[in-house]
């Protein structure tokens, strides 16, 4: 197995997605986990997001501005996808939803800004998959589980090296995201 990992500038637009999967689809005689970053400046956005919000200030403008950088890279790379355009409504609600969560100033942020790592690494599979690359998008707060310390949290080895035991591959390249874990109790 190889392992890549895809930083925010390496996903920033469609012209360095097309150059993931040009280098990905150079490798594939080996099992590949692709660790994918949130695109280009994606969580400086939803940080503003998050700040707006816990402020008790509209964010709807600031939500409006990721939402139109990131269908403009889905329109570039794959027209108009019922697929991603699927995506991109999920994304969106999940902004609002996030957004006006209660909670602590840490919780809440990460909900919100670990949406980042998810739009890019669901965009991407669905990029690669419009171009022959079969792949499997993995969550991965399925496989990395935390403590509660948000914003710092404390990777729990032993059930994370669990959850990842139990993995099963289903495609010879399997798509993920970085920075992001589950506590035992279900929070990102």
């Amino acid at each position: 197995m190889k392992v890549f990992k895809f930083g925010g500038a390496s996903v920033r637009n469609a012209g360095a997605i097309r150059q993931v999967a040009h280098i990905l689809s150079q490798n594939t005689s080996t099992p590949l986990l692709v660790v994918i970053s949130a695109m280009g400046k994606t969580t400086n956005a939803l940080e503003r997001v998050h700040a707006a919000f816990q402020n008790h200030q509209p964010a709807d403008a600031e939500i409006a501005l990721v939402m139109s950088y990131h269908r403009s890279i889905a329109e570039e790379l794959m027209g108009a996808s019922a697929e991603a355009k699927q995506i991109l409504n999920e994304f969106e609600q999940a902004l609002h939803r996030e957004a006006s969560r209660k909670g602590s100033w840490d919780e809440t942020y990460d909900q919100l800004v670990s949406w980042g790592e998810w739009i890019s690494t669901q965009l991407v599979s669905c990029y690669l998959r419009t171009q022959g690359i079969h792949n499997q998008w993995l969550d991965a707060r399925t496989c990395i589980v935390t403590d509660s310390n948000y914003r710092e949290a404390n990777v729990d080895w032993a059930a994370t090296t669990s959850q990842i035991q139990n993995l099963t591959w289903k495609a010879p390249v399997m798509i993920t995201q970085g920075f992001v874990g589950k506590t035992s109790n279900g929070h990102t």
